[in-house]
């Protein structure tokens, strides 16, 4: 992994920690919007991240941020449960 991976990696895992509720979230909920990416993207951008980068060390970016959302989710319902 490079550096540009390494640091996209990082700001991914951050920008997860300040933006991903990990409240109740619906099945009904719709999937990512794409505003949710566009934030994201413009995020990195603004870091000095380019969507190449991000796509490189992440993945598809849409896929990332639902599985965060998603295993935020399941973290809360495991929390209520207790």
């Amino acid at each position: 992994m490079s550096h540009d991976d390494d640091q996209a990696a990082i700001f991914g895992r951050r920008w997860i920690a300040a933006n991903i509720d990990p409240g109740p979230h619906s099945v009904n909920d719709g999937p990512i919007v794409q505003t949710i990416v566009d934030q994201f993207v413009a995020e990195a951008e603004e870091a000095g991240l380019s969507q190449e980068q991000l796509e490189r060390s992440l993945g598809d970016i849409r896929v990332f941020l639902q599985s965060a959302f998603d295993d935020a989710h399941r973290a809360w319902k495991s929390e209520i449960r207790l």
